[in-house]
């Protein structure tokens, strides 16, 4: 399988001439604030740039801070087989008995009842039928009072256009992160110890975060 990689950058301007990312970055810049709307705008540009490519059939949204952990002839392989979305989703039925404050998240959401909403993990998979769907109908107005859009919106959308994700998507992790160590933000390594390179490969995960600019985890060679 051939891949293309399509780069939204908080700061173009400072990106290096020999940097990979340079001849990829995407012509449409929003700037970008955590726990905002403009973060569902940016992933939305990048999608609208790779549909661009009609043989594009799936994106799959990284940031900065991921990997690859398995090779791409498993993941082009997994996609022929079971070509859905991939994403873990919860509805806000099941995240209102485990997360309060995370369901209450969509209390204010404009012209959507909350009990259509759905959360999902933001580094996912779409197909191009999904990304199409989603690109040609904007909801982003109705998430403005919404904090961390991003963690519903992209599920929640597909809820309200006719394709409910718990039905429709492969509803399971496709990039792995570590919440093990407690509070709002995901664990971050620079030092990948062998045991948790094994917990990594054992996830079944395309993708792990976080990982620093100088982390080992390149050492183990899960991506080939």
């Amino acid at each position: 399988g051939e891949s293309r990689i399509f780069a939204h950058v908080a700061h173009p301007e400072k990106l290096e001439n020999n940097s990979f990312l340079k001849e990829h970055v995407i012509d449409e810049y929003l700037q970008t604030e955590w726990g905002d709307i403009s973060l569902v705008r940016a992933t939305l540009a990048l999608l609208r740039a790779a549909l661009t490519d009609s043989d594009c059939t799936h994106m799959v949204l990284v940031s900065e801070s991921c990997v690859p952990v398995r090779s791409l002839s498993d993941l082009t392989r997994s996609l022929q087989l079971d070509p859905r979305s991939r994403m873990f989703v919860r509805s806000w039925e099941d995240e209102r008995r485990t997360n309060v404050l995370r369901a209450q998240r969509v209390e204010y959401l404009d012209g959507i009842r909350k009990e259509i909403a759905h959360f999902q993990a933001q580094w996912m998979s779409l197909c191009r039928n999904d990304a199409e769907l989603i690109c040609n109908n904007d909801l982003t107005d109705h998430f403005l009072k919404c904090f961390a859009p991003d963690e519903a919106y992209f599920a929640t959308a597909l809820a309200v256009l006719g394709r409910p994700p718990l039905q429709s998507v492969a509803n399971r992790h496709f990039t792995w992160t570590d919440w093990t160590q407690g509070g709002d933000n995901p664990g971050q390594f620079h030092e990948v110890s062998p045991e948790l390179a094994a917990r990594i490969s054992d996830s079944g995960c395309f993708f792990a975060r976080k990982f620093k600019g100088k982390s080992n985890i390149g050492d183990y060679s899960l991506h080939l």
